[in-house]
């Protein structure tokens, strides 16, 4: 399928197969790459009194004002798996397989971060993909998240020797952290397409292509004048 000419209509057709990216979700995760810290620096409404409404005894430990700030720090216990789709709702472009995500809880009290509790997480991740072009215009990538809500989360409580409430209990009621996070972390802005080789990518498309050897996640794309190209030729004389 990328042997030759691309589709009709296009110009150019890339593919990435989906061993290569199973490779680079297992490079991410031995690296350290996946080992993030997100907290109410980030997103302003994670803090301890947010917390605390789901976790009441560690609204115990807070100042008066509840706004303790909280830190997530993350530790992949196993690699990331990819899956190529098709770039629809029920079947993402990309769907990352998240298994067994230990996630703590460090709730700032007393002038010092202190461990709460650690989730451990299992989900599935879908990113589509959409373009979007104004004419004369680069054109851009719309990223949308789909999979990351309290009913597709899977949360195991540990290490929650700190609080008073179970780890049964936990497990139970902080997916709803999920629904939270999940709207701040869609708003993802669109990506502008770079020229390519001195040319724009115009018309741009995705598409899941299955060969004998791999699946491949498949952008093709029409050439047109790049902006500086199409700048040059406004002044300069042929």
């Amino acid at each position: 399928e990328f042997d030759g000419n691309p589709e009709p209509g296009a110009d150019l057709a890339m593919g990435v197969s989906e061993t290569m990216l199973d490779l680079a979700g297992h490079h991410l995760v031995t690296s350290g790459g996946m080992c993030l810290g997100v907290g109410t620096s980030l997103i302003n409404q994670l803090n301890v009194g947010t917390i605390s409404l789901l976790v009441p005894s560690l609204g115990d430990w807070t100042s008066d004002s509840g706004k303790d700030p909280l830190l997530l720090v993350t530790r992949p216990q196993k690699p990331l798996d990819f899956t190529i789709g098709d770039n629809t709702a029920s079947s993402p472009a990309l769907t990352i397989g998240i298994n067994n995500l230990e996630v703590d809880f460090y709730a700032f009290l007393y002038e010092r971060y202190v461990r709460a509790f650690t989730l451990d997480l299992t989900m599935n991740v879908g990113i589509n993909l959409e373009f979007e072009q104004m004419p004369g215009q680069p054109a851009k990538i719309k990223p949308s998240l789909l999979g990351i809500s309290s009913q597709t989360v899977t949360v195991k409580a540990l290490n929650t020797e700190f609080v008073a409430e179970t780890a049964q209990h936990l497990s139970m009621v902080l997916p709803s952290v999920f629904d939270l996070i999940t709207p701040l972390l869609g708003n993802i802005p669109p990506i502008n397409v770079p020229s390519f080789a001195g040319l724009s990518l115009n018309n741009l498309s995705i598409q899941h292509v299955t060969t004998t050897q791999d699946d491949f996640l498949a952008l093709y794309a029409t050439l047109g004048p790049s902006m500086l190209a199409r700048s040059l030729a406004s002044t300069d004389a042929v």
